[in-house]
């Protein structure tokens, strides 16, 4: 199966990296963007919200935002070497990283996955705590709060027709350390996340308008105050 990925070609997590996603809708924050009020509450939620305006000024100022880091979350990028050699050997199939891929038709969306597989697939890895491991090992299926990013990296790369999910923990004795469980693609909850990616992403554009429109609302103030003064 031959693809062309509309891919900024960079190392995750160099400078490059951050600066391609600046203002960006990434797989990592679009449950974030999609996500609907349940019941009687009609207004934007305020995850949606923050996102909206963390992206707008993203793109207002050419600067990342900066995102909290635990320990956990420093501990899985140290690990996911490991957790990565464990799914090769195991499966005896290669992943190929890659930096930031496009979005083959909605401008401003894109995600990072952590690799390609083959011709046909990609991967998830993650490295949590072992209480939320065994959960995975319990549970038997992709956990939902990662189901709308894998979805999105398949969005993203319209040629690949399955995501594995990997969580790996070195606290497990073999075989249990290596929990994998595919994503297979779905073409109609990816339209649907599609259509809703760009309606929100229509109002964080009209957000930068307005950002915009106020900052030289108050330049153009300064500029007649400084002038009276004269």
């Amino acid at each position: 199966m031959n693809e062309e990925l509309n891919l900024v070609d960079c190392i995750q997590g160099d400078a490059e990296w951050f600066a391609a996603r600046i203002g960006h809708l990434t797989g990592s924050r679009i449950a974030d963007a999609i996500r609907k009020p349940k019941g009687k509450n009609t207004g934007e939620l305020e995850c949606r919200y923050n996102l909206r305006l963390e992206l707008a000024v993203e793109r207002v100022t050419n600067k990342p935002a900066e995102h909290y880091v635990s320990a956990w979350m420093e501990r899985g990028l140290e690990l996911e070497p490991l957790a990565r050699a464990a799914y090769e050997l195991r499966t005896e199939r290669e992943t190929q990283q890659v930096g930031f891929v496009m979005h083959p038709v909605i401008v401003w969306a894109g995600c990072s996955p952590d690799g390609l597989v083959g011709d046909e697939g990609m991967v998830e890895f993650k490295v949590p705590k072992p209480t939320t491991h065994a959960e995975y090992l319990i549970a038997e299926c992709v956990p939902e709060i990662y189901q709308r990013q894998m979805l999105w990296q398949l969005a993203c790369c319209p040629e690949r027709g399955w995501n594995d999910f990997v969580s790996w923990c070195p606290d497990f004795p073999e075989p249990l350390d290596l929990f994998i469980c595919r994503l297979k693609r779905d073409d109609a909850k990816i339209r649907e996340m599609e259509t809703e990616a760009q309606k929100f992403l229509a109002e964080v554009e009209a957000t930068v308008t307005q950002l915009k429109e106020g900052l030289e609302g108050l330049l153009r103030k300064s500029v007649t105050r400084l002038m009276e003064r004269v």
